[in-house]
């Protein structure tokens, strides 16, 4: 397996948590990047050490099945949009915002986890290593970059009163694609 069909796999199972992330700091920016970060990469990790484990032991999980974690960002996009309609404020901003960031890294992992069994069910168990540290160590940078993006005021603020419907529509898109992916796949 060449570098860069792994590089490709990497790039492709995370733009929709890098969506998703950039739209939580956006809503909430963060106040302690590092922790921030850690959260994001200890997220990251538990979906590394999945597909690992799943790989090794290559019918432990069906890969089709991790994808159906698409229906649960479905689900929380739909709360979001319900209490906003009725509110017309957001849910209340957590003040634990690490939570948020592992949690949406898990969320958006299932299509992570489906791509990364079939790869490193095909790989050494070094290069797996490697490759594992590799996609951990790019997570854990781009995230940071994302966070210094939203900072520095270089990723628009959404205007108030239309943040939280948007956020919404965004988990809801992201779900479905997520999920659409085990009926086209």
């Amino acid at each position: 397996m060449t570098p860069l069909v792994l590089a490709t796999s990497f790039i492709a199972t995370n733009i929709d948590g890098f969506a998703v992330l950039a739209l939580l700091f956006v809503l909430n920016p963060p106040t302690n990047h590092r922790r921030v970060v850690i959260s994001a990469c200890a997220g990251f990790a538990a979906i590394l050490a999945i597909s690992v484990t799943a790989a090794f032991t290559i019918h432990a999980i069906a890969p089709g099945w991790v994808r159906w974690l698409g229906l649960l960002l479905v689900i929380g996009g739909t709360i979001r949009a319900c209490v906003w309609f009725a509110t017309k404020r957001a849910p209340g901003k957590s003040s634990q915002a690490s939570a948020s960031v592992l949690t949406a890294v898990l969320l958006t992992g299932g299509d992570n986890v489906a791509v990364y069994v079939g790869l490193f069910a095909n790989l050494a168990a070094v290069t797996v290593g490697l490759t594992s540290a590799a996609y951990l160590i790019a997570f854990g940078t781009l995230t940071y970059g994302l966070l210094l993006l939203v900072s520095k005021g270089k990723i628009a603020r959404l205007p108030g009163i239309y943040a939280e419907p948007v956020a919404a529509l965004v988990l809801i898109v992201v779900g479905i694609a997520v999920t659409a992916k085990v009926l086209l796949a």
